[in-house]
C-alpha cells in the first residue's frame, strides 16, 4: 500500500507546475509526515534487494531511467534537488550506487550531497555520471538522449566518488602512529609563539595590551628580537583591529616604528569595516566565513599571514555571553580550524576582578600559551608610560627564558618608543630605597612607608642590621656606608639590563 505521494499540477498552458505531498495516517493527509522522507520506488528496492541503484532528479526522470535502465532500481528523492537531506536514505545500505544528474549545477550539487548521504547510510559504492558538454542544457533522464548518445555505455563509466573516510579509519596503532613523518615546530618567537597555535594576551583595561602586540608584530614583520626572546626570521603579520580609531591607530605605529615601516605587517582596521557597514562579529558565522575568504584570497596572492592577532575579543565578538561556556562553542570550533589551516593566532582580551582572563574558563583550556600583563611592582623609578610585568600563565611547550619579566615603553624627546627591560626590587633593595629616600624616624614609620606590618618590618630589618647595612640612631633609621655602596650596585645593575633589551624594529632585522 503506498505510504507517501506527491501529485503534480500542470497549470493551464504548461508554464508552470506545482507539486503537493500527502502521506497516509489513517487517511491521506496534506503535507510531509514527520521525520525522513521516503524515497521514490522503496517498494523495488525492497524487492530486489541485490539491484543496483540509479538515482536521478524527480519521478518523472526516475520513471524514464526504469525503463531505460531494467537492471536497475531507479529512485530519486522528493522535494527536488535542494532537499536530499529530507530523505531516508537507509535503504542504500551495501549497495552499488550511481546518480545520473540533470545537466545543470543544481544537479551536480544534488549528486554531490546525495553521495555523502548515500555513503553516511552505508552504501557500498557510489559513482556519479558525467554528462558530456554538448548535451542540452538542463537535460534529464526524462527528455530524448542526442543522436549517437548510449545511456548505458554512460552508466557504465561512471566515475567513482571516493568514500568519506570515518571515525574508523583514523584509529591506528602506536607503532604506525609514531611512524608517521613530521617535521620539527617551527616557532615565530622561540620558544613560546609556535605556528599553527592559538594563544592569547590579557590584562587590565588600559594597561597596555596593545602596546605589546603592535611592537610584537613590528619584531615578527622585521625579523627583529621581542623583548628577552629570539625571532628567527620575518614572518608576516596581520592585525585585525577592533575599537581604535584610523588616526589613533597611525599614531601609535608613528611612534613605534618611525618611518621605516616592515612591509610584511598588514592591518584591517575596524574604522573603515564600520564605515562600510559591516563591521566584525566573529561569534557569527557569516563574519568567519568572510575572514576565511580574506584569508584565502590573502594566502592566492602570496600574503598569507603565519601570525594573526584580533585585538581584541570583547570588542569583536558583540552579544557573546563571556561567562556561558556553552556560547563558547561556536567560536572555539573556528579558531581551532584556523589553527589546523596552519594559522597562528594571537586574542587579546581583557583580565577580570580577580585577574584571570575574563569570562569563561573554557576559552583558556585550548590556548597552547597564554601570556598576563600584570601592574609592574617594586620598580627602582616606576616609569611614567606604558609599563608591566610579562608572565606565562600557560604554556604547552618548554618554559620560556626568562618566564619572567617586567618592561617600560619610554618615548624620547624625539618622539621615539624604546622599550626597556627593568629588573624588579627585591624586598632588600626595596627596603634599603625607602630607607635611603624618605629616612624613617623609626620601625613603625618604615612599616607605613613599605604598605607592611611593623612586626614583618622589624624582620626584615633585622638581617640588614646584622649585616651592617644598616643603622639606628635617635629618630633615624639610616644607611650605612656599605648600604649605601649595595644600593649604588643595585641601581647600576639594573641600568645595564634596561639598556641591554632597549630598541625597536626599524623595518630590518637587527
Amino acid at each position: 500500500m503506498p505510504v507517501y505521494i506527491v501529485v503534480r499540477y500542470d497549470k493551464p498552458g504548461g508554464s508552470d507546475k506545482t507539486y503537493r505531498p500527502y502521506h497516509w495516517d489513517g487517511g491521506w493527509i496534506a503535507g510531509d509526515p514527520k521525520g525522513k522522507l521516503p524515497v521514490y520506488h522503496l517498494d523495488q528496492l525492497a524487492a530486489r534487494p541485490e539491484a543496483p541503484v540509479l538515482v536521478c532528479e524527480g519521478e518523472k526522470a526516475a520513471d524514464a531511467a526504469q525503463r531505460l535502465l531494467p537492471g536497475y532500481v531507479c529512485i530519486t528523492s522528493p522535494h527536488g534537488a535542494n532537499s536530499a537531506s529530507k530523505a531516508d536514505w537507509s535503504e542504500m545500505a551495501g549497495r552499488e550506487v550511481v546518480d545520473c544528474p540533470d545537466h545543470d549545477e543544481a544537479g551536480r550539487s544534488y549528486a554531490q550531497d546525495v553521495a555523502k548521504l548515500a555513503y553516511g547510510a552505508g552504501a557500498a559504492k557510489f559513482s556519479i555520471v558525467e554528462i558530456p558538454a554538448q548535451f542540452p542544457p538542463k537535460w534529464d533522464l526524462a527528455d530524448p538522449l542526442p543522436k549517437g548518445a548510449n545511456l548505458k555505455a554512460l552508466v557504465k563509466a561512471a566515475v567513482l566518488v571516493e568514500r568519506p573516510k570515518t571515525l574508523a579509519d583514523h584509529v591506528i596503532s602506536l607503532g604506525d602512529f609514531m611512524a608517521q613523518p613530521t617535521k620539527p615546530r617551527d616557532y615565530l618567537v622561540f620558544p613560546w609563539l609556535a605556528a599553527s597555535s592559538l594563544n592569547m594576551v590579557f590584562a587590565a583595561r588600559g594597561l597596555g595590551k596593545s602596546w605589546f602586540v603592535h611592537h610584537l608584530a613590528l619584531c615578527l614583520a622585521a625579523g627583529a628580537k621581542f623583548f628577552a626572546w629570539a625571532v628567527p626570521q620575518k614572518y608576516r603579520v596581520l592585525i585585525v583591529d577592533g575599537e581604535m580609531q584610523t588616526a589613533a591607530l597611525q599614531k601609535r605605529f608613528r611612534i613605534l616604528a618611525g618611518k621605516a615601516l616592515p612591509p610584511g605587517l598588514d592591518i584591517l582596521p575596524s574604522e573603515s569595516l564600520w564605515l562600510a557597514g559591516s563591521p566584525l562579529n566573529l561569534n557569527d558565522t557569516g563574519t568567519q566565513v568572510r575572514v576565511e575568504q580574506m584569508l584565502d584570497s590573502r594566502a592566492a596572492g602570496g600574503m598569507k599571514p603565519d601570525l594573526i592577532i584580533f585585538d581584541n575579543l570583547s570588542s569583536l565578538t558583540a552579544g557573546l555571553d563571556e561567562n556561558d561556556n556553552g556560547a563558547l562553542d561556536g567560536l572555539l570550533q573556528w579558531l581551532m580550524r584556523l589553527r589546523h589551516q596552519g594559522y597562528a593566532v594571537l586574542l587579546v582580551h581583557h583580565s577580570g576582578k580577580g585577574g584571570d582572563q575574563r569570562g569563561a574558563s573554557r576559552r583558556e583550556d585550548l590556548l597552547d600559551t597564554s601570556i598576563k600583563l600584570d601592574e609592574a611592582k617594586n620598580l627602582p623609578e616606576p616609569p611614567r608610560g606604558a609599563c608591566f610585568e610579562i608572565k606565562f600563565s600557560k604554556t604547552r611547550d618548554e618554559r620560556p627564558t626568562p618566564d619572567k619579566l617586567t618592561v617600560a615603553l619610554v618615548v624620547d624627546n624625539s618622539g621615539q618608543a624604546v622599550w626597556q627591560v627593568i629588573e624588579a626590587m627585591s624586598d632588600e633593595v626595596k627596603i634599603l630605597r625607602t630607607i635611603h629616600d624618605h629616612a624613617p624616624k623609626s620601625q613603625n614609620n618604615l612599616a607605613s612607608l613599605l604598605g607592611i606590618a611593623s612586626t614583618t618590618a622589624g624582620k626584615k630589618l633585622g638581617p640588614l642590621f646584622e649585616r651592617k647595612l644598616v643603622e639606628k640612631a635617635p629618630n633615624l633609621i639610616s644607611l650605612t656606608s656599605a648600604g649605601i655602596a649595595l644600593l649604588d650596585g643595585a641601581s647600576h645593575a639594573t641600568a645595564q639590563i634596561s639598556r641591554k633589551y632597549a630598541g625597536t624594529p626599524k623595518g630590518g632585522a637587527k
